[in-house]
């Protein structure tokens, strides 16, 4: 719950701010930079995962909210992203007291998730998964979503 709600009264609160930035700049203003916001959801938003259910429904909303605001604020000049990473190597698992137990996907290094929300903003790109393989996956269950499932039920 706190990952979506904290994120949307965020981004929400953002909203006239990034507006009038936008206005700003397509009146001349500013410094040139573009006007972004970008949510960080996680591939558990995109591929749930079993024991993770209310972070993955959570993180799931996050990647809705991104969409939605995405198609409010296009008309503005503002670009909203969302980045997925897949696990992220912190402090999260010894936090809770239980370790990350699988094998793939190998955790990544924050700083490829922050280099990756700094390309968004600065192309704009509406979506990226880190690592960007995990994006195979999310492809399969979109189209073809009873191979998806009888594939994550056979190696999950």
């Amino acid at each position: 719950g706190l990952d979506l709600v904290a994120t949307a009264e965020l981004l929400l609160a953002a909203v006239p701010h990034l507006r009038a930035a936008a206005a700003d700049r397509r009146a001349g203003g500013g410094d040139g930079a573009p006007v972004a916001a970008v949510a960080v959801g996680s591939i558990a938003g995109l591929l749930p995962v079993a024991g993770e259910a209310a972070y993955s429904a959570a993180k799931a909303g996050v990647t809705a909210l991104a969409e939605a605001l995405r198609a409010e604020l296009r008309s503005d000049g503002v670009t909203v992203s969302v980045v997925s990473p897949g696990v992220v190597a912190t402090e999260f698992f010894s936090r809770r007291n239980v370790g990350y137990q699988r094998s793939r996907p190998a955790p990544i290094g924050a700083d490829r998730v922050a280099a990756t929300v700094v390309d968004c903003i600065v192309t704009g790109r509406p979506s990226a998964v880190v690592p960007a393989w995990l994006g195979v996956p999310v492809r399969l269950r979109g189209l073809a979503p009873g191979l998806y499932r009888a594939l994550a039920d056979r190696f999950a």
